[in-house]
């Protein structure tokens, strides 16, 4: 073999390890930090905004279920904050938070999608209105890697 040739295998070889390493590490680790439970009858003015968007139709694509209430006593909003770890060398970008609703959940409104940066974590956050904040919930945060979409599950 000459040199040439075992400069090229080396290449090669060093191409299809960076390539194994890009896929093993795409895969981020997402983790709970905080959850904030607010009566709706404290943020009338938001749970009001809220409703409007709902009663239009506004978000019947994200809605999990019917207001059965227009009054605020009977809703609470909790903010949830998640951290995504990125241990992969190219950013997550367009990360959302989204959940498995529960009995008396209504609707999630995300934050603004955010990028999370090569070897670096980031928080990711949304807001659930529900009749029901006691539950415990299971949420993910969907994002996408070289265009390619991935999720990362945590308990909320």
């Amino acid at each position: 073999m000459s040199k040439w040739d075992k400069l090229i295998v080396t290449l090669g070889l060093i191409a299809v390890a960076l390539f194994v390493y890009v896929l093993a590490t795409e895969q981020m680790q997402a983790s709970y930090v905080s959850s904030i439970v607010r009566p709706a009858s404290e943020n009338v003015s938001e749970f009001n905004d809220l409703y409007g968007v709902i009663s239009r139709g506004g978000l019947v694509d994200v809605q999990f279920a019917e207001m059965t209430s227009t009054d605020p006593e009977d809703y609470y909003f909790i903010d949830y904050t998640l951290s995504l770890a990125s241990i992969c060398p190219f950013p997550a970008k367009w990360a959302t938070m989204n959940l498995v609703p529960v009995e008396g959940d209504i609707v999630v409104v995300q934050s603004s999608p955010v990028t999370i940066g090569p070897f670096v974590s980031g928080i990711v956050t949304g807001t659930l209105l529900t009749t029901n904040p006691d539950a415990e919930r299971l949420g993910w945060i969907e994002y996408y890697v070289l265009g390619r979409l991935k999720t990362a599950v945590v308990n909320i």
